[in-house]
């Protein structure tokens, strides 16, 4: 999937899911070196459980672990600064525009079942109403956990109709 996302800027995302110690996490960290190799930009976040009420948490990590301190993007979202849903999304799109230049970009997420649903729902934003930029989410999910989550399930009901998911039992 990463050369695909590679040789044709084919965007999207895979969800690998599965029971608790399977190995999800672990093929995150192949996906990553794959990545690194295929010369991708690499953004990585984990969400948490006692996180799942916090917007955009999974972006903000992943952002803020990603871009330069000295970034515009960076610097607003250190600020502490309340950001309304389409500020967020239009964030995003920008940010994804300028990194894209450069390389395509792969993002990691693992335990996305603990993600908020504002998270969820960028990803969609940014993949339905920006298809042809080349970026791959692969995330990874414990199933039970997953098939409670509303919010997540209605963006995966979603991107499968658009044949933007990639499922990986």
């Amino acid at each position: 999937r990463i050369a695909r996302l590679v040789d044709t800027g084919s965007a999207g995302v895979m969800l690998i899911r599965g029971e608790p110690g399977i190995g999800k996490s672990c093929l995150l960290q192949v996906a990553a070196a794959m990545a690194r190799k295929a010369n991708t930009r690499l953004f990585k976040a984990s969400a948490f459980e006692s996180e799942m009420i916090r917007p955009f948490g999974v972006w903000k990590d992943a952002l803020q672990r990603g871009l330069p301190v000295n970034s515009a993007a960076r610097q607003l979202l250190d600020s502490g600064e309340q950001l309304t849903r389409e500020q967020v999304f239009t964030g995003l799109t920008e940010i994804f525009r300028v990194e894209v230049q450069k390389n395509p970009v792969v993002v990691l997420c693992d335990d996305i079942q603990w993600a908020d649903a504002c998270s969820f729902s960028a990803v969609q934003f940014l993949l339905r109403n920006h298809p042809k930029l080349p970026v791959l989410f692969i995330v990874a999910s414990r199933e039970f956990e997953l098939r409670d989550h509303p919010g997540a399930q209605s963006v995966f009901r979603n991107l499968r109709k658009d044949q933007l998911l990639e499922d990986i039992h």
